[in-house]
């Protein structure tokens, strides 16, 4: 299976949207950034069965820009549908911690995510794993079974870079479902 993270963890079935929030307060400085996915995802129910994830790294002021979060959402609902027939991509959502309290930007996040209809499993991520990352856009990484580096990018994706993130997430895997 694929888990999909698009700073998102783990695709879960229509309307029933799974909030497992942390706050990394204590960032090991210097994790690489597929072992930082790969903790942030050991807590799904489901990550053994997933063959890729796809996280997601968001900035949340990024989404200003309303054609960028029409983007966004609209390759997000693709990711959906890419889990939904196959059954092998897992996304979480991980967002950079901005200066609001803790529990106001949980629920900022959580609400947002439940309004835009994601579903998707989400990370508080602290400032420091980007800035580390040069992560300056949002941006979307891809991890194997065994959660190592697949596919990075980084948003907006043209159409061919689409293509090419749709053919890792299928690539090998039979529709079943």
């Amino acid at each position: 299976m694929l888990v999909v993270i698009l700073l998102v963890i783990c695709c879960r079935q229509a309307g029933e949207a799974s909030f497992g929030v942390q706050f990394d307060d204590k960032y090991d400085a210097g994790i690489p950034l597929h072992e930082y996915v790969k903790k942030a995802c050991m807590p799904a129910p489901d990550h053994r069965e997933n063959k890729k994830t796809v996280a997601i790294f968001i900035e949340f002021l990024r989404f200003g820009c309303l054609a960028c979060l029409n983007e966004f959402l609209d390759f997000c609902d693709t990711l959906k549908a890419v889990s939904d027939a196959y059954g092998n991509v897992g996304v979480i959502l991980i967002f950079k911690r901005d200066h609001q309290e803790e529990d106001q930007q949980y629920r900022q996040m959580k609400s947002w995510i439940k309004g835009t209809g994601l579903n998707f499993r989400f990370r508080i991520a602290p400032p420091e794993l980007f800035d580390e990352n040069h992560i300056t856009e949002i941006s979307l990484l891809i991890l194997d079974r065994n959660y190592e580096f697949n596919y990075y990018n980084q948003f907006p994706l043209t159409m061919r870079k689409k293509e090419e993130i749709l053919g890792i997430l299928c690539e090998g895997v039979r529709r079943d479902r």
